[in-house]
């Protein structure tokens, strides 16, 4: 096997990261696998009779903990779970149904990938947080064919205390700041992609019901300090839906009082 290594003179971020080894590919399909993650159990035999299928995107199997013996699955290994899809509507409304939105796991038709990202505007190149949702939810929404086939192996996501999300620097009012601005880059990326796409608006509507799933485990880092005028002008900037005291109780979040 033949390996290229490729290194920014800077670091620009995993997003940024990832853009380039997309670029650089010459397969036929292209997956990452971050640094303290790996491949587990991958049955390659079968993978290739998938991959000879040539979908546009193909996901295997995603388990998350902190080592392999004790990982999760994200999704449950059924036969309901082992699908292809076809069509727009159909791999659309299957994430906005699952909320389902990592990069990570899953195989995608180099040419199509490149395609999408051509088509991504100049805000992902400033984006370092929530990537996966920006470029899966883009990729999902013009992917033509989806095959799920979670028997053929799993990608192991390590869980690490040192994630962006669990690091305490959100804590500080500047980085908050900067934090707050990451989501927002994200989804004006997003909502101009789908624009331009000529989305629909009960598609646009979809959408904006999903970016709201990420309040889920973001709204607990933000709900004690949102008494602070910058920062809680900076949340509901980039996320409007929390607005909606409604969508606060569904979620079963409380603002601090």
């Amino acid at each position: 096997v033949k390996i290229s290594y490729l290194r920014h003179k800077t670091n620009l971020s995993l997003f940024q990261a990832r853009l380039t080894g997309f670029l650089a590919a010459k397969g036929i399909y292209v997956t990452t696998v971050d640094s303290d993650d790996e491949l587990s159990e991958i049955k390659v035999n079968q993978l290739i009779k998938v991959l000879n299928q040539q979908p546009d995107v193909i996901q295997i199997g995603l388990v998350t903990g902190k080592d392999l013996s004790t990982a999760v699955p994200n999704f449950a290994h059924t036969q309901a779970n082992e699908f292809i899809l076809n069509g727009h509507a159909e791999i659309w409304g299957k994430l906005i149904t699952e909320k389902k939105w990592s990069v990570v796991g899953k195989f995608y038709r180099t040419e199509f990938l490149r395609q999408i990202l051509s088509e991504m505007n100049s805000h992902g190149k400033y984006i370092n947080m929530a990537e996966d949702f920006a470029l899966t939810t883009c990729l999902m929404y013009e992917a033509k064919s989806f095959y799920r086939c979670l028997g053929i192996g799993n990608y192991f996501y390590r869980a690490s205390e040192n994630s962006v999300t669990r690091n305490q620097w959100y804590s500080k009012v500047d980085s908050l700041s900067k934090y707050l601005m990451q989501y927002e880059r994200v989804r004006l990326l997003v909502t101009e992609f789908l624009i331009n796409k000529n989305a629909s608006e009960s598609e646009m509507d979809n959408f904006h019901l999903l970016w709201c799933s990420i309040l889920k485990w973001v709204l607990p880092l933000f709900k004690k300090l949102l008494k602070n005028e910058e920062i809680s002008e900076l949340f509901f900037r980039a996320f409007p839906a929390a607005y909606s005291l409604d969508y606060l109780i569904k979620t079963d979040f409380e603002l601090a009082s």
